[in-house]
């Protein structure tokens, strides 16, 4: 089989010498970490299983409505993902991902009808969150689930356009390695960028947890909780919300920190990654390492430790670790269309016939509810009067409500993890949400 690096090869539009910015002064401190500046971000545990939030589920139907997709071939493709994708051939819109990736701009110059082969260590579950990263609209955030068809309706929720089956997604240092991996594959570096920005946000969250049970300790590793002396050894406590922010410098021995190692040598990300092994305590040698990534990481073990990653403004963060430009603005200024902007998008069609195509979450002219409903021969009666000026409207209504109760909710849910003294200020904010 071709090899896709053939096809597709590692981006060489930003191929620079290595530069490690110096450190002769420390990084101006803030108050603020970079990480506390970035689009809010929940543990595992505020989210939800099973229920997507409404803009996800806009964004996947006007994501599935495109009319010239990209297609994806897959060379490492498991059968739990085959089943998958039996019902759905990972929508990205072409000339979406043409804007959006120079590699794949460059490859359909050359080959218009060929496919994107997916290298085979990438996953279909990874070109998924992929997909919902780039298109419709760019995001500004990691997704939360995987999203796939449905066959059967969801209990207790109505979708006109079709039921989507959500599969939550744990974030961890594999998954986003591979995710880094396929952005830079398709030449994607902003993408990159948002991956690194999560894994600090895990580092920041573990060292935080780390300070507090330190300051808990007693002597010989017993830690006071409640009252009581319980033998902890100097680990962290098993908490639920541990899981999507622990790391340790064993968790990056993968195959995906080989292509970072591979020519043209990912910096940025590298860096970051050096910097964070160090930070975690590995002080290993590397082996059979190129003569830039050993520079790398002799940068890494000379730098103060944290010195880079706790503490830091946003702006010295992006500047190190980011590969957009000093004069760029970062990924997280990108702006985003609002939720009601979507549903009115997804409302929004040529003609009532294309409305009607389009709605297959409706009871089909088939089936026995249409059947018994129907005064007339005609079997599509229900999907008509559902269709209606005033229940579309209605129904758009009901989501723009959804849409207030969920930023509501997530304003709560900010109030209840904030810290003791950002406690007052959040909850003000959120009771403004509820006014």
């Amino acid at each position: 089989m071709e090899d896709p690096a053939s096809i597709f090869p590692l981006p060489t539009t930003y191929e620079v010498p290595v530069e490690i910015p110096a450190l002769h002064a420390a990084p101006e401190v803030h108050s603020t970490d970079a990480s506390a500046q970035l689009p809010q971000i929940g543990g595992a545990s505020s989210i939800s299983d099973h229920t997507i939030s409404v803009i996800d589920r806009m964004k996947y139907h006007l994501r599935c409505r495109t009319v010239e997709h990209v297609t994806f071939i897959y060379l490492n493709l498991g059968e739990e993902e085959a089943n998958m994708l039996d019902q759905d051939a990972q929508y990205i819109d072409h000339d979406i991902l043409v804007e959006a990736s120079p590699t794949y701009a460059r490859h359909v110059q050359k080959h218009p009808d060929r496919p994107i082969k997916v290298p085979k260590s990438i996953t279909a579950k990874t070109v998924n969150a992929f997909s919902q990263i780039v298109s419709p609209v760019r995001a500004i955030r990691l997704p939360t689930h995987y999203l796939w068809p449905s066959k059967n309706s969801i209990p207790r929720v109505f979708d006109r356009f079709g039921a989507i089956d959500p599969e939550k997604i744990n974030w961890s240092v594999g998954t986003l390695l591979e995710l880094v991996a396929f952005a830079r594959y398709m030449d994607i570096l902003w993408m990159c960028d948002m991956a690194i920005d999560r894994l600090h946000w895990m580092f920041t969250e573990q060292s935080k947890l780390s300070e507090i049970c330190r300051k808990k300790f007693t002597q010989n590793g017993w830690m006071n909780v409640n009252g009581r002396f319980v033998r902890v050894d100097n680990h962290l406590p098993s908490v639920p919300d541990l899981q999507d922010r622990s790391l340790s410098a064993k968790d990056f021995e993968s195959d995906h920190l080989d292509q970072l190692f591979a020519e043209p040598v990912d910096v940025p990300t590298l860096m970051f990654v050096a910097d964070l092994i160090f930070a975690l305590g590995d002080e290993s040698e590397l082996i059979s390492a190129s003569q830039e990534v050993e520079q790398i990481f002799e940068a890494a073990a000379k730098t103060p430790q944290y010195s880079c990653l706790i503490g830091v403004a946003r702006q010295y963060f992006c500047t190190r670790y980011h590969y957009h430009a000093a004069d760029e603005a970062c990924y997280t200024a990108y702006l985003t269309p609002t939720g009601q902007l979507l549903v009115d998008q997804a409302y929004t069609t040529e003609s009532h016939d294309q409305l009607l195509k389009l709605s297959i979450g409706l009871a089909p002219a088939n089936s026995l509810e249409s059947i018994m409903y129907a005064r007339t021969e005609d079997k599509g009666e229900l999907q008509q009067d559902n269709s209606t000026p005033e229940m579309l409207e209605a129904e758009k209504q009901l989501l723009f409500m959804e849409l207030q109760l969920e930023a509501a909710k997530a304003a709560m849910e900010k109030v209840r993890h904030a810290a003791k003294e950002d406690k007052c200020e959040s909850l003000i904010a959120a009771r403004n949400l509820l006014s």
